[in-house]
């Protein structure tokens, strides 16, 4: 029998790193395009905002995989602080438009 939840919360954390890593794959192919520093890529809104969703997704996930009750904070603690982060960055994105 499968198990659902073992599969949906390992889908969450590779699903995050899959993110993270085709937000920097864009980050290089964007460097070569404008010929810009990494850094340059980086700053901008955007790009923060779908790795700190990276983020997120795999905190989430790997939150539920652990079963100790201090990793299980631990990850929580820094699913909040993204959490906030994410909010305040997209909150500042949208005033600027």
């Amino acid at each position: 029998m499968i198990d659902w939840f073992f599969l949906f919360s390992n889908a969450l954390w590779i699903l995050g790193l899959a993110v993270a890593l085709a937000v920097f794959s864009f980050g290089v192919w964007q460097k070569g395009e404008e010929k810009v520093p990494f850094s340059t890529f980086f700053g901008r809104a955007q790009p923060k905002l779908f790795l700190l969703g990276a983020g997120i997704l795999f905190s989430i996930g790997l939150a539920l995989n652990v079963d100790v009750p201090w990793q299980k904070a631990a990850w929580g603690v820094l699913v909040v602080a993204d959490l906030v982060y994410f909010i305040l960055s997209a909150v500042k994105l949208i005033k600027a438009r």
